[in-house]
């Protein structure tokens, strides 16, 4: 009999533990697939917008160093005008592509993602800026000719695509139209997951990698009602604020990137 109970409870653990796997997976899979994020977008309603990773305050000042670097080598004349142009890949309800245009360095910026709600509402709740749009788009077909832009931002867009069908080859499409549609010396930044994604991904005379830290902390808290996301452990226990019993502080890991596209 104890024998039996044993092997009863072995089983039971095990099933439990292989439909937790089993669920998991799904999970992952479906990052990768435009109509998992469709019900996502639709209950937020913009009302509370997500970060993937960190804020744009934690890689635009160094991104901006090397695109003004770039300028000031260049012969513009107008080096105080906005003149940039940028975009980015799979915008989601992030606030990166607005926290763009407000620096005024950029003549235009827009956010391309798949799910058409999701960029119906964003343009709507956009549409005295003149500056900032968002357009339903394919990342690995971007409809913009050769050259037009000088900085292209992925926030975990690559980790999502790269959990969809085409994995990592869609990634390294989805670099090829980046590499496409920025100008000489453009700007390329990616955070994600994946600590491979340095050697698997930049083809070295494509890009030239001018900045790379791995695995830095970020934390993910609600203070005063609000999600707030940081890469820095500055978010202290006392500023902490469970909502309704649930707390995502749990310390996690990702890699920035910042690329710049070689000049031919």
């Amino acid at each position: 009999f104890a024998v039996m109970a044993f092997l009863s409870e072995l089983l039971r653990k095990t099933t439990a533990r292989k439909e937790r796997a089993d669920s998991a997976k799904e999970k992952l899979v479906g990052l990768g697939h435009p109509s998992y994020y469709d019900e996502i977008y639709a209950e937020r309603a913009l009302k509370s917008r997500y970060e993937w990773y960190c804020s744009l305050d934690d890689f635009l000042p160094k991104a901006m160093h090397f695109l003004m670097d770039s300028s000031a080598s260049s012969s513009s004349k107008e080096p105080e005008k906005a003149k940039f142009r940028a975009i980015e890949l799979g915008c989601g309800d992030s606030r990166a592509a607005e926290g763009v245009a407000a620096t005024k360095k950029f003549k235009y910026v827009v956010g391309v993602d798949l799910t058409p709600e999701l960029i119906k509402m964003l343009s709507k709740h956009h549409y005295d800026e003149k500056t900032l749009e968002y357009k339903v788009m394919d990342v690995t077909k971007l409809d913009f000719k050769d050259g037009f832009f000088d900085l292209a931002i992925d926030k975990a867009t690559a980790d999502s695509v790269r959990c969809g069908p085409l994995g990592i080859q869609g990634v390294k499409a989805m670099l090829k139209e980046a590499h496409r549609v920025l100008g000489p010396l453009g700007v390329y930044v990616m955070l994600t997951c994946h600590e491979d994604s340095k050697e698997k991904l930049f083809d070295n005379k494509l890009w030239e990698i001018k900045s790379f830290v791995e695995q830095k902390n970020f934390v993910k808290a609600k203070i005063a009602g609000k999600d707030i996301t940081s890469c820095e452990d500055s978010i202290t226990e006392k500023k902490l604020e469970k909502d309704n019993g649930t707390d995502n502080r749990r310390p996690r890991k990702f890699v920035l990137i910042i690329a710049q596209k070689r000049s031919q």
